[in-house]
C-alpha cells in the first residue's frame, strides 16, 4: 500500500515542526512525500503529474500547518487546479480512497474552543471546507490528527507515525 503525502508549508525553509515530522515519516516504508512548495516554487501546478500521483496512491495523507484557520496558499492552488477538474469531469480515481489530515497548529486547544458549537469542535469547523472538497470527489475522509501548540522539541512522533500508518 502506497500513501501519497501531500505536504505544503508557506515557510518550509523556516519550519522545525513539520520538518521533524516529515523526517520521521521518511524513514518509514510505503510513503511518498510530495512537498508542493519544493516541487512548485512558482505556484504553477502540473495537473497531469498530480493526477498520476493520485491515481497511483492507495491512500492520501494531507499535511500542513494551519495558517489563519486555513491551508497554505499552494495547497489552495492545488485544490483549485487538481480537485476542480476531477469534480467537473466526474473522474473517479479518488472514489473511496481514504484521505487523512495531519494539521499542526501553533495555537493551543483552548484557542479553538471559541469556535466550538453544539455539533462540532473548533478544529472540525476549521476543516469543514477541506473535508467537503475531498468528499465532493468521492474520497473517504478520516478524522484529522492535530498537533496543537506545535513545538519541535516536544512532538508526539509515535502517535503521528501511528496515525500516518493507520488512518
Amino acid at each position: 500500500m502506497k500513501t501519497l503525502v501531500l505536504f505544503s508549508h508557506s515557510y518550509y525553509d523556516k519550519s522545525s515542526v513539520n520538518k521533524t515530522l516529515l523526517e520521521a515519516l521518511s524513514k518509514e516504508q510505503g510513503f511518498e512525500i510530495h512537498n508542493l512548495n519544493l516541487v512548485y516554487p512558482n505556484g504553477k501546478i502540473n495537473i497531469k503529474a498530480e493526477f498520476e500521483k493520485l491515481q497511483n496512491a492507495s491512500r492520501i495523507l494531507v499535511q500542513f500547518p494551519l495558517f489563519w484557520y486555513s491551508t497554505p496558499s499552494i495547497f489552495k492552488e492545488w485544490q483549485d487546479e487538481v480537485l476542480t477538474p476531477i469534480y467537473e469531469q466526474k473522474l473517479d480515481f479518488l472514489k473511496d480512497k481514504k484521505v487523512g489530515f495531519v494539521v499542526t497548529a501553533g495555537g493551543s486547544v483552548s484557542d479553538f474552543k471559541e469556535l466550538d458549537n453544539a455539533c462540532e469542535s473548533g478544529i472540525e469547523r476549521t476543516m469543514f471546507a477541506l473535508n467537503t472538497s475531498f468528499e465532493g470527489v468521492d474520497a473517504k475522509i478520516t478524522k484529522p490528527f492535530v498537533i496543537f501548540s506545535a513545538n519541535a522539541n516536544n512532538l508526539p512522533l509515535e502517535a503521528y507515525l501511528d496515525y500516518a500508518k493507520n488512518f
